[in-house]
């Protein structure tokens, strides 16, 4: 079931035009199939409408799922960066699971400052993390601010 499902994972990039492309495909073979039977233009029409509407429909799918996707990918960058950070587990005890609270970043931010509770075997505290964006993926730069709970 894994590998029927991974080509759902690649980017919007990849997935819109491919899809364009087999909408099209789809299309010739439908408007060849109707041009042969002596199907009237119109019908013709009808159905390539429908097959764009569902080709809209699928990228508008496609570009809200890779935005989702990109909040929790931004998420998941802040909790493993202050996880790592030394002077926390020195403080806390290992192991440290964080859990970013906040907005998500916006598209288009370079920088993202955004707070996390921490908690450990030894308490719970509270960190500001400074992310920046590099080659498209958010890493961390700092963790500051740490309070205790």
């Amino acid at each position: 079931m894994e590998r029927l499902t991974a080509w759902w994972y690649r980017p919007a990039g990849l997935l819109i035009p491919a899809a364009g492309a087999v909408a099209f495909g789809l299309f010739f073979i439908a408007a060849f199939v109707l041009r042969r039977a002596g199907v009237s233009d119109d019908v013709t029409v009808r159905v390539a409408g429908g097959m764009a509407y569902v080709f809209l429909a699928f990228a508008a799918v496609v570009l809200l799922t890779e935005r989702r996707r990109a909040a929790g990918r931004a998420r998941r960058a802040v909790e493993a960066f202050v996880a790592r950070d030394p002077l926390l587990t020195d403080r806390l005890g290992t192991p440290v699971e964080a859990h970013a609270e906040g907005e998500p970043p916006r598209r288009g931010e370079e920088h993202w400052s955004v707070p996390a509770r921490v908690e450990g075997p030894r308490g719970e505290a509270w960190v500001t993390a400074r992310m920046v964006r590099r080659d498209g993926e958010w890493r961390g730069e700092e963790v500051g601010d740490i309070a205790s709970a």
